[in-house]
């Protein structure tokens, strides 16, 4: 399921391309094999989870999608220190950031680029509906 550009998973891809029923299949396809949560949490070159591609592309099918099917994980930093709580914050995508806030339990709330968290993203960028929500 890795493609040689940047260790990208399939998920990755149909993430980053908003392909929900990829999505789906794809996590359908492994339900019972143990496999799930590690294919929902690995990571690509950039530290990026097919949850941070999803959030960064707008797609929020494919985000409620990956939040319900792994609600327990972290989604820590990648390399640029930037959580897809944070990206959603930073962008203005309010429906995706109410979506992460409602649906992960073990949410990572680290300081992202130059110590700023999701709140002083949103703010710096003057997202009210995100700021409000956070």
């Amino acid at each position: 399921m890795l493609s040689k550009k940047e260790n990208e998973t399939s998920l990755h891809i149909a993430a980053n391309e908003g392909h929900t029923e990829v999505v789906r299949v794809l996590l359908a396809c492994i339900e019972g094999h143990n496999t799930k949560e590690k294919l929902t949490r690995m990571p690509d070159a950039s530290v990026d989870t097919a949850l941070h591609k999803a959030v960064r592309s707008q797609h929020l099918d494919v985000v409620n999608l990956l939040v319900k099917e792994d609600s327990e994980f972290e989604f820590p930093p990648n390399h640029a220190q930037e959580t897809p709580l944070y990206l959603a914050a930073v962008s203005g995508f309010h429906d995706t950031l109410i979506n992460i806030l409602e649906s992960c339990k073990k949410l990572t709330y680290a300081a992202g680029p130059s110590k700023r968290t999701p709140l002083h993203a949103a703010v710096i960028q003057e997202h009210s509906d995100c700021i409000r929500s956070l």
